[in-house]
This record gives C-alpha cells, structure tokens and sequence, in this order.
C-alpha cells in the first residue's frame, strides 16, 4: 500500500529590518492575515544596519524546517546611501527574494496611514522622532499592540481604500497571501 504525504503548506517570509518593523508587521498580521490558510506565514527581523545586511540576513533565513519558504519578501528603509540600496537590490535579485524599499522609513508609511495629508513620503527626515513623540514611544514600539490601538484596521483600510500608498498594498497583499 502506498502512503501518501499530505501536501505541505506553502511557506511565506516577511522579513523586517528590526524589532520595531516587525512589530508593526505582527499588527497587519493581526488585521489581514489568513489564520488556517493555504499557506504558513511567518515574521521574522535582521537587526538593523544596512540595507544590503539586512537582506544577507534574510538570505541566511531562506531554509525553514528543512525547506524553502515559498517567497520571501524582505522591507527595508530608503533612507540608506544609494550605493548600499542598489547593493541590497541586487543581492534580493540574486537570491530569487522580493524587496521593498519605503521612501525614506517605515515610520513615513505610518505617518502616512495616521495622518493622510501631510506629505510623509516628501520629507525626509524626522520621521521617527515625531511617531514616537506623537504615537508610540520608543519603550513600547516593539509590540504589536501598541501599534493595532492606533492603526487600526479602519485606518488602513481607508489608506488602502485612497490607494495611497502602494507599498503598503504590497505588503498586505503579500500578508493575506495574494
């Protein structure tokens, strides 16, 4: 008689840059993500530092459980040198994984959801500084709870709703497995 292996689930990675990223990852998670799907999708985070690191860390990541994720998308901030950007891109490329890169933080993409019409993506720095001051303070921006009381998934639908920010639909795309 021949056994049969139940087919395994198709393996996704969402790969942060730090503790912070993948908190606010953890949060959409809670929001978009399919819990008993077609496929396991799991959030993992380099330790920061440079853009071409953080995906080396990521490539480090490829093999779970003894296999290959499926698709690894790896999200870094823009507001790194160009040299060190097209560096990352270039290793994401070579090692078959997808990168976005948020102009200039993730922290721009938060702004962005909270307060819409302030042109977060156009400037270029302060970023953090004003999300901690304003939202959540460093102390507490490594748990997702802190991030799901005020992004809230009425927030984001209504920036993906606007289209306003596409990076933000890649990556909830990517959470709900489309």
């Amino acid at each position: 008689m021949t056994k049969y292996k139940k087919p395994q689930k198709s393996a996704r990675l969402l790969f942060a840059e730090g503790r912070e990223d993948r908190a606010w990852f953890n949060a959409l998670v809670a929001m978009y993500g399919e819990s008993g799907g077609a496929y396991s999708l799991v959030i993992d985070q380099g330790n920061g530092g440079s853009a071409d690191g953080i995906v080396a860390s990521a490539v480090k990541k490829q093999v779970f459980l003894g296999r290959i994720y499926d698709q690894i998308l790896v999200v870094v901030d823009g507001d790194k040198p160009e040299d060190e950007l097209q560096r990352a891109k270039a290793l994401a490329v070579k090692n078959g994984l997808e990168l976005i890169i948020i102009p200039p933080c993730m922290e721009a993409m938060q702004l962005n959801i909270l307060e819409p019409n302030k042109g977060w993506y156009k400037k270029t720095s302060g970023h953090k500084h004003y999300f901690e001051a304003n939202y959540v303070n460093d102390g507490k921006r490594n748990q997702a709870v802190h991030y799901t009381k005020i992004l809230t998934k009425a927030k984001v639908d209504i920036a993906l709703e606007n289209k306003s920010d596409p990076l933000l639909e890649v990556i909830i795309g990517f959470i709900a497995g489309k």
